[in-house]
């Protein structure tokens, strides 16, 4: 049997995070000492490395109480959870490129310095815009914004062959 004390440190979490789980819930103790402390099976023990493992994972409490109380269930809620993500993502994603538009539309790239390709690149994977992510805003400002594009590259203090590769590349 485990003590609360014990599984939060285990578990690294908190002891009232362990009380919450009991009030709604999610994990109650195996039962009680004569000193009336909680204490918890081996079984809750394993429970609580699932709720653990969910919840890094970004999974809302409710849903991982249906996944771990109704098997049949499980697929469809991380499912789910996995559309949510890609929704945030997609919704992340533009936010980034609206933004490095707006930086663009205000002349603001020039105040605040970004005259390095090295810096530009730094930047982007400082904010998370992967290689495939740069890639498609590449191609696109290529094929809907080619001056635009031609700007940018400049701006970045890329040699006119450089330039010519890039734009090349992303017209075929």
């Amino acid at each position: 049997m485990y003590t609360i004390g014990q599984l939060a440190k285990r578990f690294n979490i908190s002891r009232s995070t362990l009380l919450y789980y009991d009030s709604i819930d999610v994990l109650k103790p195996s039962k009680r000492s004569k000193s009336n402390y909680r204490l918890y099976s081996e079984e809750k023990y394993e429970r609580l490395a699932k709720i653990v493992s969910y919840r890094e994972a970004g999974l809302p409490l409710k849903d991982i109480n249906k996944i771990i109380n109704c098997d049949n269930k499980g697929t469809e809620v991380l499912r789910q959870h996995v559309e949510k993500l890609n929704r945030d993502i997609r919704k992340i994603r533009c936010q980034q490129l609206m933004i490095i538009k707006l930086i663009e539309d205000n002349g603001l790239l020039k105040r605040l310095g970004f005259k390095r390709k090295k810096k530009w690149i730094k930047m982007l994977k400082d904010v998370s815009i992967s290689d495939e992510l740069a890639d498609n805003l590449h191609r696109k400002l290529e094929l809907d914004y080619p001056e635009e594009h031609q700007s940018f590259l400049e701006y970045l203090g890329l040699t006119k062959g450089e330039i010519d590769k890039i734009r090349g590349y992303y017209n075929k």
